[in-house]
């Protein structure tokens, strides 16, 4: 730090004290952020499509109310089987078939 300088960024201090900015929690942040993006995405769609689903399908408030939910049952099982399966498997076969079941649905969807 120089003299005469009152205020020291936090990068500046960083360097001077031999700490970098950690590029994988900074990773990791991104990709937490961009899963809690799309989550919410995924929900604001549903929301919209709940209308148009009863209008179509006749369906009553109960079902409409049991279909909403199973997207966070079915958010709450694939969370909780990642950890076992990236135990099992690793984090690249794990994200390798994240990303092929990933794709899979929206083949199905599309």
């Amino acid at each position: 730090m120089e003299e005469g300088k009152g205020v020291v960024s936090i990068d500046e201090a960083n360097r001077e004290n031999g700490k970098g900015i950690n590029k994988y929690a900074c990773g990791f942040a991104v990709v937490a952020s961009m899963i809690s993006i799309i989550f919410g995405y995924g929900t604001a769609i549903m929301s919209g499509a709940m209308i148009f689903i009863k209008e179509d399908l006749k369906v009553n408030d109960t079902q409409i109310s049991i279909l909403v939910k199973i997207l966070n049952v079915c958010t709450l099982v694939g969370s909780l089987a990642v950890g076992r399966t990236y135990d099992f498997l690793g984090h690249r076969y794990t994200i390798v078939l994240t990303s092929v079941m990933f794709l899979g649905g929206s083949v199905l969807m599309g």
